[in-house]
């Protein structure tokens, strides 16, 4: 359920199931950065998007604020390009 829109349904009570779709952003580093600056980089975040004015300003803009760690993030990079390439390709859009 959107924060800013708690009494709207969602798409399953609206009666489309199987229906998920979740936006997100993510920050990247250039390839080569060292483990340590990325972790370096991971617990920063971490510790802002968790600080609860943060929270708060996030979501009066109606998105809700989370990090998760690099592998995490790696997997649902992956994840989604299976996921919208299966629609692509059902649709009949591929090599369009």
């Amino acid at each position: 359920r959107n924060v800013a829109l708690p009494n709207v349904p969602t798409v399953l009570e609206a009666g489309v199931p199987d229906y998920v779709v979740t936006g997100w952003n993510a920050i990247y580093t250039h390839s080569g950065t060292p483990d340590a600056v990325v972790a370096r980089l991971n617990r920063e975040i971490a510790a802002v998007t968790a600080d609860p004015g943060v929270q708060a300003r996030f979501r009066e803009l109606g998105v809700e604020a989370r990090s998760s760690t690099p592998a995490e993030m790696q997997q649902r990079l992956l994840a989604d390009i299976e996921k919208w390439r299966g629609v692509i390709t059902d649709a009949g859009l591929a090599g369009q």
